[in-house]
C-alpha cells in the first residue's frame, strides 16, 4: 500500500497496514525471515499430522485457536487496501489473504502445533481445550494487533494457561449439575 514504510520483518510490515509480498507457497515452505523453527508451515503441520496418529495431541485446542485467530483476522484485517466498492468476492478474497498472512507468520502454526497442546497447561476436558483454545486465539490477536512482538502468542498461552486449571473444574462441575438435573427430573413410580 502507499505510504507504508518498508520494514524489516514481517510483523512490521502487517502492524503498519501493509501486504506481504510473498506467495502462498513461499509461506508455506518458510522461504521468509521467522522464528526458528516456526517457519515452514508445511513441516509443522506434517509434525501435528504426526502427533495426532499418534494420539499424543488432541485437535480441539489447535482447531479453535487457528479458527477464532482467522476469524478475528478476516472480520478486522489489519492491512491497508481493501475499499469499500469492491464486490464481496473481492473483499473476501482480500480478507482470505489477510487470513492466510497471519496465520502462516509470527510462530501461530508452531504453537498451534506444539504449545497448545502442552498436556500439563491444556485444559483436559473437550469443551474446556476448545474454550482454551478460543481464548488464546482471542488474546494473541489482540497482543500482534496491538503489541510489538511477532510471536505474541507465547504471552496469550502465558495468560490463558493461568485459568486452564478453571476452564477444566468449571467443565467438570457443569457435567455433575447436568447429570444431577436430569437424575431428579426422573419420576419414580410404585412404592419402591
Amino acid at each position: 500500500a502507499t505510504g507504508v514504510p518498508v520494514s524489516s520483518t514481517i510483523s512490521d510490515t502487517l502492524r503498519s497496514g501493509g501486504l506481504i509480498n510473498l506467495s502462498g507457497l513461499s509461506l508455506a515452505l518458510g522461504e521468509y525471515a521467522a522464528p526458528m523453527g516456526a517457519g515452514s508451515a508445511l513441516v509443522l503441520a506434517a509434525c501435528g499430522l504426526f502427533l495426532w496418529v499418534q494420539k499424543d495431541i488432541k485437535l480441539s485446542a489447535a482447531l479453535s485457536f487457528l479458527v477464532t485467530a482467522g476469524v478475528i483476522v478476516f472480520l478486522f484485517p489489519r492491512q491497508l487496501g481493501l475499499t469499500e466498492d469492491a464486490s464481496f468476492a473481492v473483499s473476501a478474497m482480500f480478507r482470505l489473504r489477510c487470513v492466510r498472512d497471519e496465520l502462516l507468520t509470527g510462530a501461530m502454526i508452531f504453537s498451534a502445533v506444539f504449545l497448545l497442546n502442552e498436556p500439563y497447561t491444556c485444559a483436559h476436558h473437550r469443551l474446556g481445550r476448545i474454550l482454551y483454545g478460543i481464548m488464546v486465539g482471542a488474546f494473541t490477536m489482540g497482543f500482534r494487533y496491538f503489541g510489538v512482538y511477532e510471536t505474541g502468542v507465547c504471552f496469550a498461552l502465558l495468560a490463558v494457561n493461568s485459568i486452564s486449571g478453571w476452564l477444566d473444574r468449571t467443565e467438570v462441575r457443569l457435567h455433575e449439575l447436568i447429570k444431577s438435573g436430569r437424575y431428579f427430573k426422573e419420576k419414580k413410580t410404585g412404592k419402591g
